[in-house]
């Protein structure tokens, strides 16, 4: 994960850091009624044990609805906390706003099941 700070060139001392600032971030616009779509790859690289990803996770605002990724190795964690769906793509119509969207974890145009 050090390498991901590295690599990525993000703005972080430590993956904790990280952490810290995407959960601020997330809950200072989230609510707790909120329903949040995460698109996976949720804890891809992290190195903390079962019980201190829960405890991470849990700390999120909102009604997560989670669409699996390719790098799921802990999904066992997120089922205990958040909505996991079986799928990776997700047609949704949002009728208050009138919005017709597709949820995929991958870019529609690269994903191997877009034609």
């Amino acid at each position: 994960m050090i390498t991901l700070l590295i690599f990525d060139g993000r703005p972080f001392v430590t993956v904790d850091e990280m952490h810290r600032t995407i959960l601020q971030n997330h809950n200072s616009y989230v609510g707790e009624d909120d329903i949040v779509f995460n698109l996976g790859d949720g804890c891809h690289g992290f190195k903390g044990s079962d019980y201190e990803l829960k405890s991470l996770l849990e700390q999120f605002n909102g009604r997560m609805i989670y669409l699996p990724g390719n790098h799921e190795d802990r999904l066992h964690v997120f089922k205990q906390v958040f909505t996991v769906l079986d799928n990776q793509i997700l047609n949704v119509h949002f009728k208050e706003y009138n919005i017709q969207a597709v949820l995929c974890h991958f870019p529609i145009r690269v994903w191997d099941a877009a034609h």
